[in-house]
């Protein structure tokens, strides 16, 4: 997104139907590979990279919004704000300005109300803006740091079951 636009699931087009297409060109005959693709003996081999495709892969920014609950907030606070929280996180993610979120669950200086959330903005102030709208945030429950993240490597996997109804995130 290099700061200023939006990423999209339509930017890795160009694989049978419009789809993702992997990396080096299109999938061999027989469909898709196993997860982590085709494996020499011994172990796994990292595919090569062409200059397209490190192209699609690196570049990618968006703005890690890292939040940190003030010393007096307690768990029943967040519950009570919760509610709130969630309708606004869906606004943002309706809108296109979410990419992900959650609590943190252990380290250091979590507690209730602590999380990350990544976002889609043009710029810090507008990042800054975001978090600041948060109903945990203006509560006085918590407050933030924003940081420019950029998306270079990992893998998203989804399996939906139509027949069965099932949903498969890993």
């Amino acid at each position: 997104m290099s700061g200023t636009g939006t990423a999209s699931g339509s930017e890795a087009t160009g694989g049978p139907g419009g789809g993702p297409q992997a990396p080096g060109g299109p999938q061999a005959p027989g469909g898709p590979q196993a997860p982590g693709g085709p494996q020499a003996p011994g172990g796994p081999q990292a595919p090569e990279l062409s200059p397209l495709s490190l192209s699609r892969l690196l570049g990618r920014d968006y703005w890690l919004i890292w939040s940190v609950p003030m010393a007096d907030t307690t768990q029943q606070a967040i519950d009570e704000h919760a509610e709130k929280h969630v309708a606004w996180m869906l606004g943002l993610e309706a809108d296109g300005v979410l990419f992900l979120s959650g609590p943190l669950l252990s380290g250091p200086g979590t507690g209730p109300g602590s999380g990350v959330t990544v976002i889609r903005a043009s710029d810090e102030d507008a990042a800054r803006a975001v978090a600041a709208a948060d109903p945990f945030v203006q509560a006085g429950l918590r407050t933030f740091t924003v940081h420019r993240w950029r998306l270079n490597e990992g893998s998203v996997g989804v399996t939906i079951s139509l027949g069965s109804g099932t949903l498969d995130w890993r």
